[in-house]
């Protein structure tokens, strides 16, 4: 059995620091031989060790696996229990690293802890242990900070999805099943698919985006809505995803919503006719400029 080239971390976002972490591990692996792999913990440790769903995931479990397949990274998402937890540094690097894994290199960010508490030492590691070759690596700035989860969340949370998507170096997604909803969308011409997102989602901030849904193999020019929908009275936060070149029937599909481009917060109108106005001007504009950037 060969052995491998590994990365250990929640990699919630799977950012641009956390794909040149990815990176070293393929040319690692390339250059000696050994297999790459990711190894991920379920569920995210701080929701284990702290709040469950704080903080909000940009990459839940499943839309986590999606975007290592694409990426073309072999993942393995480890279970975070109580047992994983209490174990010393020493321990973690024996049993799951090396034993587990088997391990001979392993890489992380600049931030990652291992062991009880976060008292792993690297020192100790590489006395324990000298036949593992261990790469830590720096803080990526871009965007004239630092490359973070936590900071791709902010930016989200403002509506900065321009920040963001520099920052993961991609659209930020959402994705899930497509459910029924009110229909609501189809009785004022605009039907929609009604997307559930994973557990703890991280959703942007309320309001209109453009982007492309993708579905079957497929990627449609999509406008989406998200929030509490005032004008109805809304409740609970929904995504609500239009595609205003496409027709056909949803439900049951896996649906992903890449978004490119905020178009306008949330908003609670007079009535009906106020709102489809306001849509037609959604859909036109969502068509000039991502039409127009796809021809570029």
């Amino acid at each position: 059995m060969l052995g491998r080239v590994i990365a250990t971390g929640n990699f919630d976002g799977l950012h641009q620091g956390h794909r040149r972490i990815l990176d070293i591990v393929n040319a690692e692996a390339t250059s000696r031989g050994l297999e790459p792999l990711a190894v991920t913990y379920e569920p995210h440790t701080r929701h284990f060790l702290g709040t469950p769903g704080v903080p909000a995931l940009l990459t839940p479990p499943l839309e986590k696996k999606d975007l290592f397949h694409d990426f073309g990274m072999p993942l393995e998402q480890l279970s975070f229990t109580p047992q994983l937890a209490g174990m010393s540094g020493l321990e973690y690097v024996r049993d799951i690293v090396i034993a587990k894994y088997r391990a001979q290199v392993w890489v992380f960010g600049p931030n990652h802890r291992f062991g009880a508490g976060g008292k792993g030492s690297i020192e100790e590691v590489s006395q324990a242990f000298p036949g593992l070759k261990i790469i830590q690596l720096d803080s990526l700035f871009l965007e004239s900070g630092l490359v973070s989860s936590s900071r791709i969340r902010d930016a989200l949370e403002e509506g900065n999805l321009d920040l963001a998507n520099g920052l993961l170096g991609r659209s930020y997604c959402l994705e899930g099943l497509v459910v029924p909803g009110d229909a609501r969308g189809r009785q004022i011409g605009f039907p929609t698919a009604n997307i559930l997102v994973e557990p703890f989602k991280q959703l942007p901030k309320f309001g209109v985006y453009a982007g492309w849904a993708k579905f079957e193999g497929e990627e449609h020019l999509a406008v989406v809505n998200i929030g509490l929908r005032p004008t109805f009275d809304g409740q609970n936060p929904s995504v609500e995803v239009h595609l205003p070149e496409w027709a056909g029937d949803l439900y049951g599909k896996r649906l992903q919503m890449k978004l490119d481009l905020f178009l306008r917060g949330e908003m609670r109108f007079s009535g009906v006719d106020s709102l489809t106005s306001q849509i037609t001007c959604d859909v036109q504009r969502a068509q000039s400029v991502l039409n127009q950037r796809s021809a570029h």
